[in-house]
């Protein structure tokens, strides 16, 4: 009995499919890879299609908004911003990426940045970022279990 018992556990804590995820939170902080100026807004769990993941939300003002873009392009791989129709984004979507092993599980992180819908005439141009209210940036981290 005690050997099944203990055979059932080492199953469970074992299987592929047992994460202990990392806390919603403030994930750029945790990796000690935050930039200067941008401010933590909060983090959610959500769950759609199967698929579950976290989603941390950041901004920073326009003023920083370029120093911030250097950064997650440097440190993240992340695509320099581009201005499409409306707003500012990743070049091609591409965002950026980070890899954390956790416990022998890899979990995945995406980084990207981009303004709101930008309208104003002129915004469509980065030396006119300090006229920006805000760019966000959002870290999603992946459930490597519904992946």
């Amino acid at each position: 009995m005690k050997l099944s018992v203990l055979f059932s556990l080492v199953l469970v804590l074992t299987s592929p499919y047992t994460y202990a995820e990392p806390d919603c939170g403030d994930y750029l902080a945790a990796f000690n890879k935050k930039p200067d100026n941008l401010e933590f807004i909060g983090c959610e769990d959500f769950a759609r299609g199967g698929q579950q993941h976290s989603e941390a939300k950041y901004r920073v003002s326009g003023t920083h908004a370029a120093a911030v873009e250097d950064y997650l392009v440097k440190v993240f791989n992340m695509r320099k911003l581009r201005f499409y129709c409306c707003g500012w984004e990743p070049e091609g979507g591409r965002t950026g990426g980070y890899s954390r092993m956790i416990n022998k599980v890899d979990y995945i992180y995406a980084i990207s940045m981009y303004s709101a819908d930008t309208y104003a005439p002129g915004l469509e141009k980065k030396k006119n970022w300090q006229k920006i209210h805000f760019f966000h940036v959002r870290v999603t981290l992946y459930n490597p279990g519904t992946l």
